[in-house]
């Protein structure tokens, strides 16, 4: 079996998109209750906390040991694309973001492949039901 870590050679030789995790996203209908939640139970560090009109989310961010995230996620609005899946699947994971060498080249190496893409996500058509967004990584 063969581990899959930080091995540079390794993901150059076979060439891997990803390098590893940035953050997950979690969904959430009480950002407050959830913050509470995962710094009190989990005792996660609160990093940062605000909204994004843009996407229509109010985000909270929970910094790991290892430089990793949990990014809390929850609807500023009802129209809100958060609002929406919260409807349809409740609260729970939303989404994966990778570290990449490059947005554009990983997207474009993995359109090659055949990944289809909803926006700047993987579509969960491509990922075992898993939305997959990127981050740029040093």
């Amino acid at each position: 079996m063969v581990l899959l870590t930080n091995n540079q050679n390794y993901l150059k030789e076979h060439h891997m998109a990803f390098k590893g995790f940035h953050h997950v996203a979690i969904r959430v209908k009480d950002i407050d209750a959830a913050v509470e939640q995962w710094t009190s139970q989990f005792g996660l560090e609160l990093e940062s906390r605000g909204e994004n009109e843009a996407l229509g989310i109010k985000q909270a961010w929970l910094k790991m040991p290892d430089g990793s995230y949990f990014e809390i996620v929850a609807p500023l609005n009802d129209e809100s694309p958060i609002a929406k899946a919260l409807e349809k699947n409740g609260e729970g994971l939303h989404a994966v973001s990778m570290n990449v060498e490059g947005v554009p080249q990983a997207r474009e190496a993995m359109e090659s492949k055949g990944v289809r893409f909803a926006g700047p996500f993987v579509h969960p058509k491509s990922s075992n039901g898993v939305l997959i967004g990127m981050t740029e990584s040093d």
